[in-house]
């Protein structure tokens, strides 16, 4: 029941508000609404309670719902993604590797070294070398 109102809901505000404000928004809502169950915890107690409500029958809600404000509050610092072209594929480990080797760092590990097995670079002791076999 609350998977339809919320894909209704995320796509709309995606695009008309941008990922930021709606994540900060959702955050805001989810720990309104906690602390909301939390009142009527207060009010009426009773029923089961888990570990943490053992000791006090508000603090699973006080708990959820802090983290909720602080994760809202915490999302204010992460850049706004709307209007920005974001990667589509996983070609963040071939870019580096270019970067790396344009600045004339070492050759990173392709996936052709992985494939074959990963070069031992550990002590030997017999020789007293870095060992050169593979894993």
């Amino acid at each position: 029941l609350l998977e339809v109102p919320s894909y209704l809901i995320l796509w709309p505000a995606l695009v008309y508000i941008g990922r930021k404000k709606s994540l900060v928004a959702l955050y805001l809502t989810c720990a309104v609404c906690i602390f909301a169950v939390m009142a009527i915890i207060l009010v009426y107690p009773g029923g089961e309670s888990g570990v943490l409500g053992g000791y006090t029958v508000w603090a699973p809600a006080a708990l959820f719902g802090t983290v909720s404000l602080i994760s809202a509050v915490l999302s204010l610092i992460l850049p706004e993604t709307r209007h920005c072209t974001l990667p589509e594929s996983n070609d963040f480990f071939s870019k580096k590797k270019d970067k790396e080797t344009d600045r004339g760092g070492s050759k990173e590990t392709s996936l052709e070294d992985v494939s074959q097995g990963v070069v031992n670079l550990s002590y030997n002791p017999e020789t007293g070398q870095p060992g050169t076999e593979r894993l």
